[in-house]
């Protein structure tokens, strides 16, 4: 019995010093000074770029799945990823441990969407990428950098000479002895693992802010966000700061934003002239969601969501005119009586509180405040609220089989916290700040890994 327990143990120790020494090496590999030439590369004319470290992502995670996490579920989704029967991949030559860049830049009608990564080998990524692309996309090489050339235009119907392409990369992605700027901001915070910037109109003439730039940061156990944006002072633009907002309800999720894009608004005017209103442009709104009861009744389903409602409109509107119309109350199967609209079970008080300002709330005096931080945008609370429903029978049995319902239902009900605005400070500027906070024992790349790893078989 001694001898077995000797050998166990021996083994053990084995095991555990081969462990460590794998973890030394890796952490070795990670820490190796990476390339990040690729930022350099980013012509003036781009209109957009983001930036991924992926180094400090793998450290993170190698860090967490070893040391804080030791997550069996992903150990298992590992596993049978890898014993997933596939065709063996040749080797792309990409540094997977450097930033890897995607910009676009206007070209002819359209855009040419470009990807940059740092190689290992130029010879195996000109020779083995292409085979995973489209004939239409583009492959080149300058300085032990590879890229990716996609164009992209307005109605996927224009037809780009692969030469015009490669062209258009020699005369705009000079060689890195004549780049000597990267266009993003230096990064202020040791954990900063993703950048990005905009400029001009993205979205059009009427897109909301026609600059931006921003950065994600590893924080304890959870992500910061911060970063900057520059108010577009198109006449359509359509942000405006409200007058007055929800207070966050404790357990549901908060929502409110003063940044309403034109085709939103067009896309809620067209419904509700469907539904016979004429709705006014909205100013801003604010919503505190708890989840959804299903309700089945004689007369049918009956979908009712358990929420506080303000809706600030551009000009004068009346809920209460509104309601009074049988033509809709039948379309909802409802009843509105003394400032309440019955829908089955379900109870909601109904307010005018000016002209322009309503609220629809299952709270007969909802918390409404004076928005003196100026919001623009807002995103705080518990976000699992928005996959929770209750009632429904085999509705929601079946919901729960969907893989990516089930996986992002995971993922939110491990948050502990989220808190995202958007704060105007000028007429021209706004600030972005937030945080995604996990629960404890619940590591922020254990979470991301599971999500993703079970996305992954959803996608194959």
């Amino acid at each position: 019995m001694k001898i077995k327990y000797d050998i166990k143990t021996l083994l053990t120790s084995l095991v555990l010093l081969l462990f460590l020494w794998v973890a030394f090496f890796i952490t070795q590999l990670i820490y190796k000074a990476p390339e990040h030439k690729n930022e350099y590369f980013i012509p003036e004319t781009a209109t957009f770029a983001i930036k991924l470290d992926s180094r400090k992502l793998v450290n993170k995670t190698l860090y967490t799945l070893l040391f804080e996490g030791r997550d069996e579920q992903i150990i298992e989704k590992i596993k049978e990823i890898i014993s997933t029967p596939g065709e063996q991949r040749k080797s792309l030559g990409i540094n997977f441990l450097s930033d890897a860049i995607l910009f676009s830049n206007p070209y002819k009608n359209g855009k040419l969407v470009i990807v940059s990564v740092n190689l290992s080998n130029s010879t195996n990524f000109k020779n083995n990428i292409p085979e995973l692309l489209n004939p239409k996309q583009v492959v080149e090489v300058i300085d032990n950098v590879g890229f990716i050339l996609t164009y992209i235009s307005p109605n996927d119907q224009e037809n780009i000479k692969k030469e015009d392409i490669s062209t258009f990369f020699a005369k705009n992605i000079l060689p890195l002895s004549n780049n000597t700027n990267s266009r993003f901001k230096k990064v202020k915070e040791d954990g900063s693992f993703f950048q990005s910037y905009s400029k001009g109109n993205l979205f059009g003439v009427t897109t909301c802010f026609n600059s931006s730039n921003f950065q994600f940061n590893l924080i304890d156990n959870g992500i910061g966000i911060n970063g900057e944006l520059g108010i577009s002072a198109n006449k359509n633009s359509n942000v405006l700061v409200a007058n007055q907002i929800l207070f966050p309800k404790n357990g549901y999720f908060h929502f409110s934003s003063g940044v309403i894009p034109k085709s939103i608004q067009d896309s809620l005017s067209s419904y509700a002239l469907k539904a016979g209103i004429d709705l006014p442009k909205l100013k801003s709104f604010s919503l505190n969601y708890g989840g959804m009861n299903i309700q089945m009744n004689n007369e049918g389903m009956s979908v009712l969501p358990d929420l506080d409602l303000l809706l600030e409109f551009k000009s004068a509107f009346s809920i209460s005119n509104l309601l009074k119309q049988d033509t809709l109350l039948s379309k909802i199967a409802g009843k509105f009586d003394n400032n309440t609209l019955t829908i089955g079970e379900k109870k909601y008080f109904v307010n005018q509180l000016n002209s322009k300002t309503i609220s629809i709330s299952v709270s007969d005096s909802p918390a409404i405040v004076s928005n003196k931080k100026n919001e623009l945008f807002a995103i705080k609370g518990n976000i699992s609220s928005l996959l929770k429903i209750e009632g429904g029978g085999m509705i929601v049995s079946l919901l729960e089989m969907v893989p990516t319902f089930k996986a992002s239902k995971e993922l939110f009900s491990n948050l502990e916290d989220v808190n995202i605005t958007v704060r105007k400070t000028n007429s021209k500027n706004a600030e972005l700040n937030g945080a995604i906070i996990f629960k404890k024992d619940h590591f922020v790349m254990n979470e991301m890994m599971k999500f993703i790893l079970e996305m992954q078989f959803v996608l194959m």
